[in-house]
């Protein structure tokens, strides 16, 4: 799955808005076929946020608490800003950092789904255990080359 999603961000880069004042949330629809197997179907820029049942209502709580939370960190407005700073990332909540730009300019994918999640994230995935779909978030359009 990890690859599915970055060769398709990787696909549609060069169409990408690259806005550093802003994110977009991308919603991929995936298949696990019988030898769990990922097969792409679709993806969706700003996907639907409304609720159907429980279980997606738990997941859609935990996808935008963990974006807002990456987009508008905590300690934001604690300490004034003193020209340019290294970006330390937030919690990350559920997201795994699946590239990143700064310790790879190859664009190869950096870590398994069991790797360590890396500190400085570009490229994101928040799933749900038990469902079908996972949603990515990028932080900034990323450079891939």
């Amino acid at each position: 799955m990890d690859a599915i999603i970055v060769h398709s961000c990787k696909a549609v880069q060069p169409v990408i808005i690259n806005d550093r004042h802003c994110f977009e949330c991308y919603g991929f629809d995936l298949l696990i076929d019988a030898n769990l197997k990922a097969w792409l179907v679709e993806v969706n820029a700003s996907p639907s946020l409304s609720c159907t049942t429980q279980s997606d209502r738990i997941m859609k709580t935990a996808l935008i608490r963990d974006v807002l939370r990456v987009a508008v960190p905590d300690s934001l407005g604690e300490e004034p800003f003193r020209g340019a700073q290294a970006w330390n990332p937030p919690e990350f909540g559920e997201f795994t950092t699946l590239y990143d730009e700064s310790l790879d300019p190859d664009g190869e994918i950096l870590r398994s789904m069991s790797s360590a999640t890396s500190t400085a994230g570009i490229s994101a995935v928040h799933a749900s255990a038990g469902d079908r779909r996972a949603s990515a978030t990028v932080k900034e359009a990323p450079k891939w080359r």
